[in-house]
């Protein structure tokens, strides 16, 4: 019997044995997946308008009818500038929902007595000057024919009582100069402050005050302080008025006569400060206050003329009784037993 030949049959490969999935890259797949959809979704969303700057529109930069106030204006920050001024606002932050307004208000038009206010980023307002806004400039009354575009103001307002503002006061800010006297001659004053100095312009128009009296020229002397207020031609500086600020001594009372306190200072030295009948006195919880009402252990401070011996001519005192000690809250109550 013919036997059919047997086709030999084929092996398959084996099955390499499949790899295991580390859990680090199991987790990167799981964020990957879900990423996907959420930046679908995100990517989809409409982009949401930028919050509008406080007291500007969506348009043009707005500004409120005259007289009236804008929400932001309620909040107004405290500005910086002469202490006379300090009541005045309109060089902090303007805040309103989240958004703020920053930088000085300067004057951007000035339209008979309609005056438009601004800051660098967009607030703006116009305000009324009425015969009761207060307009000062440098310290000194002034009328609306004196304030000028590109003024740099405060501004003060008080809220009607239908709960809009009203601006009452308006301050030009002049340009200042100051620090300690180095140098006086016939024209000029040079001050340092900090490490740079800066020569102040003077002329026969400028007003002098020492302490809050008129003075003169005579009283500005090396090693003094002053503020002057006045213009800027580029880089020169020409003075207005010149505030001389009188020297200070203060300390803890060691000794006190009919006419004199002698006051110790932090490193032991002593100075003697001469009171007069023109000196003025404050002493807490005394009105009016006297010599009389100050005491050796008393706390003062007094401001007046240095003496060429270092001791000083109070122009003002002002005094506080010493901080009492605290009682120890771990002494014995009385009565109570030691133990």
């Amino acid at each position: 019997m013919i036997q059919e030949p047997v086709q030999p049959t084929a092996t398959p490969p084996p099955t390499p044995p499949r790899a295991r999935r580390s859990p680090v890259v199991l987790a990167i797949a799981a964020c990957l997946a879900l990423a996907l959809p959420l930046a679908v979704v995100i990517a989809a969303r409409p982009s949401e308008p930028a919050p509008l700057t406080a007291g500007a529109s969506a348009g043009t930069g707005a500004s409120t009818a005259p007289g009236a106030s804008a929400k932001t204006d309620k909040d107004l920050g405290k500005g910086h500038g002469p202490k006379a001024d300090k009541t005045l606002r309109g060089n902090g932050e303007l805040k309103s929902n989240g958004a703020g307004a920053k930088g000085g208000v300067t004057i951007t038009a000035v339209n008979g007595s309609s005056v438009t206010l601004a800051t660098v980023d967009g607030w703006t307002r116009t305000v009324v000057v009425t015969s009761s806004t207060a307009l000062t400039k440098g310290g000194q009354s002034v009328t609306v024919s004196d304030l000028h575009v590109g003024d740099a103001i405060r501004f003060h307002q008080v809220r009607n009582a239908d709960g809009s503002f009203t601006v009452d006061a308006i301050a030009v800010l002049v340009p200042q100069a100051g620090g300690e006297v180095t140098a006086v001659d016939a024209t000029t004053i040079t001050v340092r402050r900090g490490g740079s100095t800066r020569v102040i312009k003077v002329t026969g128009a400028t007003a002098y005050v020492l302490g809050s009296a008129p003075a003169a020229k005579a009283d500005v002397t090396v090693g003094s302080r002053v503020e002057a207020q006045g213009s800027l031609d580029g880089d020169s500086f020409t003075a207005s008025k010149v505030t001389i600020h009188l020297p200070e001594v203060g300390g803890e009372v060691v000794a006190k006569s009919a006419d004199s306190i002698t006051v110790k200072h932090a490193d032991g030295s002593t100075t003697v400060i001469h009171v007069m009948s023109t000196t003025t006195y404050e002493v807490k919880g005394k009105e009016p206050a006297a010599l009389a009402d100050i005491s050796v252990g008393d706390r003062v401070s007094a401001e007046g003329k240095k003496r060429a011996d270092g001791s000083l001519d109070a122009v003002s005192v002002e005094a506080r009784a010493p901080k009492s000690a605290k009682p120890d809250k771990h002494a014995a109550s009385p009565g109570a037993s030691p133990g």
